[in-house]
């Protein structure tokens, strides 16, 4: 298949989705202002994570090299799929993506991740830099409410507290 009926398919599934959640959500009756933009949202929100997923997900289907190198020099043997969840600003996304693990290092290494971005993190950087924001205003507690209050992303106070700590030593380097 080629990238370009690739994307074709992929523009295909999320208008389909979308096409069928405006049917189910949209009203037949008066609604409120409030209850247009939850509407809104909702449909925003559900279309924008199709998004990632699909394109992600054509990312990691692309061919790999049979024999890949480790970061240290050494052959690494093919692991399967492993699955990785990452939070972002449109909720949890998992990814599936090829594994290898080093016999030399003892590490396991997954290639997808580099043009991904993905580092040794669980959130994207947009939601680090949200994080990172309300807990240098708020305690840890009423950062992770507030940050699901305002954007619907829903980390513990311990993990807001990790990404503020792993952000401020970043910042120190």
């Amino acid at each position: 298949m080629s990238a370009k009926s690739d994307k074709e398919a992929i523009i295909e599934a999320v208008l389909n989705q979308m096409r069928k959640q405006l049917e189910e959500d949209i009203s037949d009756q008066d609604q409120t202002l409030d209850q247009i933009e939850e509407t809104a949202f909702r449909i925003g929100r559900t279309t924008s994570q199709e998004i990632q997923r699909q394109v992600t997900k054509r990312q990691n289907k692309k061919s790999r090299p049979s024999k890949q190198t480790c970061s240290c020099g050494a052959l690494v043997r093919y692991k399967g799929e492993q699955s990785r969840q990452m939070v972002t600003r449109n909720g949890v996304l998992t990814l599936k993506r090829a594994c290898y693990y080093c016999g030399v290092c003892k590490k396991i290494w997954a290639p997808a991740d580099k043009p991904l971005g993905l580092d040794g993190g669980s959130t994207t950087l947009q939601v680090r830099e949200w994080s990172a924001y309300l807990c240098a205003l708020l305690p840890f507690a009423q950062a992770a409410t507030t940050l699901e209050l305002l954007t619907r992303v829903l980390l513990s106070a311990a993990t807001l507290e990790r990404i503020a700590l792993s952000v401020g030593q970043s910042l120190r380097a």
